[in-house]
């Protein structure tokens, strides 16, 4: 006992620990910057940067990171690139890494549910304000127990550095262990170091997962039911409980005018010339849309004037959200032009497409807005602020407004 005591507590040992932690740093802050890149390149439309992402991984995943490594150390300074060995280490982890990180970041952006996006882009917001403020959020949550898998991952897999001469945890517990003999105390020593490391990894992912957890209270006993020594206190069945009050307090609501019984008469001819001299907000013609071989609109022509009401009635199936959808520029349509206040939405004055940031730019100009039939609320938001957030991050709207 004196010696594992004696071992843990070594200088030699604690400078090993220090090496382990740089290189498992190096390594997971390396491999998600490229992780990040190879997730956008995978979630990109352009195939051929998801082909060279998919090669990278393929080959990647798909070697020893022991030769990886070797390959960073060795093979480098041959074109010129010499890297200190820590370095090279640190390289060839993040380059293994990234790979898996990439994957977790494209399974967290894809998870996010497809009707949110839908509806973001509905209200206005460009691809940035969509990724940090609906997507990325709802993401991270998702990702936090495989990030936490990765990193304990990494830890490990940094005691193959001892290949290229790293003289990290595992490397110095080997030649300790040479030069005395003592096999059993040393790497008994160095297996419970990892150990903890390892259970402090464990911790920072509990700490995440309480902090984005949306149904956590905000008592910081809370945390506590993480632990698996916790308990949760027994109930005193005698212990006094507070009674209701009888009366409740005055709401201080204003009293509402009793409604009309009949509903007052429109003079329709006046209301139908009103109509003729506002302006057209919405204009559709010859719009034809179809899915494979399946035509859904065909030849739809269609003027919404100002003011006006229009119910589009019709069985399920027969194409009233896909109407809805092309207007919105949610899909796109395969002949027809459809006019926004005056201007086709999704092409710009030469007749060329908008990219997506323009085009949200241009629903938020026009006012165009729809709501869905399964209403697509964001998830992490509260209700005021599935309300309130568009109007700050769209129209710049400040938030005392915005929350009125």
């Amino acid at each position: 006992m004196e010696l594992f005591l004696h071992y843990i507590s070594m200088p030699y040992m604690i400078q090993g620990i220090q090496v382990t932690l740089q290189v498992t740093a190096l390594g997971l802050a390396g491999g998600l910057v490229l992780g990040v890149i190879l997730a956008g390149m995978q979630l990109s439309s352009f195939r051929l940067l998801a082909s060279f992402a998919r090669v990278y991984a393929v080959i990647f995943r798909g070697t020893p990171l022991i030769l990886q490594m070797v390959f960073a150390y060795n093979a480098l300074p041959q074109i010129g690139i010499k890297l200190p060995a820590i370095l090279a280490a640190g390289l060839a982890l993040a380059c293994n890494e990234a790979p898996f990180i990439a994957e977790m970041l494209r399974a967290g952006v894809l998870g996010v549910e497809r009707g949110q996006v839908t509806a973001g882009q509905a209200l206005g917001m460009t691809p940035g304000i969509l990724m940090r403020r609906i997507i990325a959020p709802q993401a991270i949550r998702s990702m936090i127990p495989g990030f936490g898998n990765e990193a304990v991952s990494a830890l490990k897999n940094s005691s193959l550095a001892s290949v290229i001469a790293v003289q990290e945890l595992a490397l110095r517990s080997t030649q300790l262990a040479s030069s005395t003999f003592d096999f059993f105390s040393i790497f008994f020593a160095s297996g419970l170091i990892y150990l903890l490391l390892t259970a402090a990894i464990a911790v920072i992912q509990l700490l995440l997962e309480w902090k984005f957890d949306l149904d956590r209270t905000k008592k910081p006993s809370e945390l506590m039911q993480f632990l698996p020594w916790y308990r949760a206190p027994l109930v005193d069945p005698s212990a006094p409980k507070a009674d209701a009050p009888d009366i409740l307090p005055d709401a201080g609501v204003a009293e509402l005018p009793p409604p009309r019984l009949r509903p007052e008469r429109v003079d329709r001819v006046s209301r139908a010339a009103m109509l003729a001299r506002n302006n057209v907000a919405v204009e559709i013609s010859d719009l034809h849309k179809s899915y494979d071989k399946a035509m859904v609109l065909d030849g739809i022509d269609l003027t919404v004037r100002i003011g006006e009401v229009i119910a589009l009635l019709g069985p399920s199936g027969s194409g009233k959200s896909t109407l809805l959808r092309c207007i919105n520029n949610l899909e796109m349509w395969n002949g027809g032009t459809i006019k926004v206040g005056g201007r086709q939405l999704g092409y710009g004055d030469d007749g060329k497409p908008l990219s997506p940031r323009s085009l949200a730019h241009a629903r938020a100009e026009v006012g165009v807005g729809m709501v869905f039939q399964q209403f697509n609320l964001f998830a992490h938001l509260t209700a005021r602020e599935n309300i309130a957030g568009p109007l700050r991050w769209v129209h710049g709207i400040s938030r005392s407004d915005a929350d009125r």
